[in-house]
């Protein structure tokens, strides 16, 4: 069992994509039947930052859509200092 499994339940469906060097994991939570915006994005080199947003959507594939569409926009707006900070 994956450590994400471990954090949301075995239930828990992830989405991996690349972008930048980086790798986005798109792993919505749900919420009262809908499911938050949450995701993680990890460097090369291990550093690993999450990010989660008060947006709900009625689908976990809208969320993992849109949890990968707000990673991409973190790394562009942020660039090498995406990783400064803990949970963004």
């Amino acid at each position: 069992m994956g450590w994400l499994s471990k954090l949301f339940g075995s239930k828990a469906k992830t989405q991996e994509e690349s972008y930048k060097t980086l790798k986005i994991i798109a792993a919505p939570q749900p919420a009262n039947g809908q499911f938050r915006l949450h995701g993680f994005i990890e460097s090369e080199q291990g550093e690993r930052v999450e990010f989660i947003r008060a947006d709900l959507y009625t689908t976990q594939e809208q969320a993992s859509e849109f949890t990968i569409r707000k990673a991409k926009q973190i790394i562009d707006e942020r660039g090498g200092k995406v990783f400064d900070q803990g949970m963004i």
